[in-house]
This record gives structure tokens, C-alpha cells and sequence, in this order.
């Protein structure tokens, strides 16, 4: 009979707990709530900017979202959202894709770049296009799409990219010109 009380003593106390309160769910040192308010605890012992620290100054305080009960996470871009080219891809190219230039424009298809017109490719590459795709680069990866794209072109030419209009082109390496 006490052995029945004492089961039903341990799991009526087992199953509380204690609840945290909002403020305690972040303790990054620049962090704010959800709301976008910084926490209170932090609020204290915040740096007043000055114009040595300018850098301190113009940067806004990481913002975190609750997204599950116990998972916070930055509200910020990833680093792939910011540099597509960094995307680590894992790829077989289809069979239908002949050639480099066929397969080089496969891996460009969703990144948001496109190569730059004809006219402006370097010498040799408008050859090296039309060149059967090589059986070993069929299958890449992981490996991220930029260095895929260089794998693609030998190591005769090197892939440059233009930020601000999101084009592909390349340059020489000279590593196969005598």
C-alpha cells in the first residue's frame, strides 16, 4: 500500500516544471525578441556608440525568431542566399547533355546567372563548348556550383563572375598555353 502512494507521490511531482519566461529564451549579447525590442537584460550594459566605433554604430542587433519550442534562429540571410555561386550542389548531368557547353548551361539553369554573350568569351572556349562532356565529370559532388562550373571549363580557364549583373565569364590561366 505505501509502495502504491509512493509511485503515485513520484509521478504526480516527476511530471512538473517550471516555465521560462520570454525574456530568458534569448541571451545572445546583441539579441532582441521577436517583437524587434532588445531584452532587458542586455539593455544595461549596452555600448553607447562613439566615432571611434562607427562600425558599432551603423550595425543593427541580430534578430532572432522563435520557430519551434526550443529552436531560435538568426533573422538574416545565409551565406548561399548572398553568394549563389557557394551553393553546394550534388548533380548527375542527364544523358540528353552532349557537351560542355550543353552541360555548363545545366548547372547555371536555377542559380540566377547566365553566361556571357559569345563574343566576349576568351579564345578557345567557344571550342572547349562544343567538346563532348568528359564521362567523369557526369556525376559532381558535393562540391559547391562555382567550383563545379570551374571543374566543367579545365583547368585551362578560370570562371569570373559579374556581381551586379549576374553574368559568367572567364579568363585565361595560361596554364595550357605555351
Amino acid at each position: 500500500m505505501k509502495l502504491k502512494f509512493l509511485l503515485l507521490f513520484l509521478l504526480v511531482t516527476g511530471c512538473s516544471h517550471t516555465t521560462t519566461k520570454d525574456k530568458d529564451i534569448v541571451d545572445s549579447k546583441k539579441a532582441t525578441k521577436v517583437t524587434g525590442a532588445p531584452t532587458e537584460k542586455h539593455e544595461k550594459h549596452k555600448k553607447k556608440p562613439n566615432a571611434k566605433n562607427s562600425k558599432e554604430r551603423l550595425t543593427p542587433p541580430n534578430v532572432v525568431v522563435q520557430t519551434g519550442r526550443y529552436t531560435v534562429v538568426a533573422a538574416k540571410a545565409t551565406p548561399t542566399q548572398t553568394q549563389p555561386l557557394d551553393v553546394i550542389i550534388h548533380v548527375r548531368l542527364p544523358n540528353n547533355l552532349k557537351t560542355v557547353g550543353q552541360s555548363f548551361r545545366y548547372l547555371l539553369h536555377r542559380s540566377g546567372y547566365r553566361l556571357v554573350n559569345r563574343n566576349l568569351f576568351p579564345t578557345g572556349v567557344s571550342h572547349l563548348f562544343s567538346k563532348r562532356i568528359p564521362a567523369v565529370h557526369r556525376r559532381l559532388g558535393p562540391i559547391s556550383l562555382k567550383e563545379a562550373l570551374n571543374v566543367i571549363v579545365t583547368p585551362c580557364f578560370k570562371v569570373t563572375e559579374n556581381l551586379t549583373i549576374r553574368e559568367i565569364n572567364f579568363v585565361s590561366t595560361q596554364l595550357c598555353w605555351s
